[in-house]
């Protein structure tokens, strides 16, 4: 799991560290290329722009990996889209 573990840290609550254990399996699920995105964008902050520069991707491809990435976890999560 590695850094999908590290970005979602465990608290004191059981409930809702049952939840973050279903979110860090499906970020460690989740491809790679929409992971880091979601990751870099969501967790650590960081602009589109800045993002695109880290991953050496466009701009455009941030947002459709973005996009991509929330839609796994939607599903992965069970949640209404």
């Amino acid at each position: 799991m590695g850094e999908a573990a590290e970005a979602v840290p465990a608290t004191d609550d059981p409930a809702t560290d049952v939840e973050r254990a279903g979110l860090r399996e499906a970020l460690a699920a989740m491809p790679r290329g929409i992971r880091e995105v979601l990751l870099l964008s969501e967790f650590a902050g960081l602009s589109g722009e800045e993002v695109a520069r880290v991953l050496r991707i466009p701009v455009g491809t941030v947002g459709s990996r973005k996009h991509a990435a929330l839609r796994w976890l939607r599903d992965a999560l069970g949640e209404a889209t």
